[in-house]
């Protein structure tokens, strides 16, 4: 039989020596500069082609068959409005909520930081229209959405009550009229 003995460790209580950590992050302008440059590239990269799906191909540009002669995997429902709850065509509301979740972040954490004002503004002029916008893709799309206005942390997510019920498309709208005055206010004049 052979005895263990476990002891304390106090080599592993080590802070992070990595500076995206949470707790060194968001103190810098070149951070949040970063933390932007990243925003539009998740944003052009998970939203253009849903937004694209949920505008062009529903406006009478397109119809009958594929343009390029080949399969249009599903497709032909945007164009021929036969979009159901089997056939949406755009999964997971076209990851525009990944983009949103983002948005939220940048929102909460450069509200509460210090540093230049004008530059302060402008980051969230920016962030405050793209949420607008995003918002403005989910309610010409799909009317009634869910309204996150909080970042989601995976720590935080209670994974047994994830479900929330959508807001009105009313409620939806003075979202985005909210964030367009907030981005009108802070890129000023």
């Amino acid at each position: 039989m052979v005895g263990i003995a476990f002891t304390g460790c106090n080599s592993l209580d080590l802070e992070p020596i990595s500076s995206i950590a949470d707790n060194k992050y968001w103190q810098t302008e070149a951070q949040v500069d970063a933390f932007n440059v990243g925003l539009h590239s998740k944003f052009r990269e998970k939203c253009s082609y849903s937004i694209f799906l949920f505008g062009e191909p529903r406006a009478d540009y397109y119809f009958g068959e594929s343009t390029f002669g080949s399969a249009t995997q599903g497709n032909e429902r945007m164009w021929n409005n036969s979009l159901n709850d089997v056939n949406t065509v755009v999964s997971n509301f076209g990851n525009l909520y990944e983009v949103i979740n983002q948005a939220n972040l940048m929102i909460n954490k450069v509200e509460g930081m210090s540093m230049n004002e004008s530059t302060k503004k402008y980051y969230l002029g920016e962030v405050y229209g793209i949420r607008a916008f995003l918002y403005f893709q989910l309610l010409r799309s799909y009317g009634d959405v869910v309204i996150w206005t909080d970042f989601s942390e995976g720590s935080s997510l209670d994974l047994g009550n994830l479900a929330r019920p959508a807001s009105s498309a009313a409620d939806v709208m003075k979202l985005i009229v909210d964030d367009l005055q907030a981005s009108e206010t802070a890129f000023g004049g």
